[in-house]
């Protein structure tokens, strides 16, 4: 079974949301930063990428997700549709 890594230009190109570890929810502004939808913080993905659990693309899909905070954030082979986002 392959797994790939998922990086942070992967993140720039394919994300549409993410979700982090502490449950916020990050929308991609499409030029490498991610707007927080609560309270409106800009952040760039670089700051962000160690701490992101989840990763929403076109469709509404979970297409990459790190299954322990310390571990590799990575692609899924079965994208599934996230329940809310």
């Amino acid at each position: 079974m392959f797994e790939r890594f998922c990086t942070v230009e992967d993140l720039k190109r394919q994300a549409i949301t993410i979700k982090l570890y502490n449950n916020s929810i990050w929308a991609n502004l499409g030029d490498g930063r991610f707007i927080n939808r609560q309270s409106k913080q800009i952040r760039p993905i670089s700051m962000l990428y160690r701490s992101t659990r989840t990763v929403v693309g076109v469709n509404y899909q979970v297409i990459a997700k790190r299954r322990k905070k310390r571990g590799c954030l990575l692609f899924l082979e079965k994208p599934y549709r996230a329940k809310h986002m």
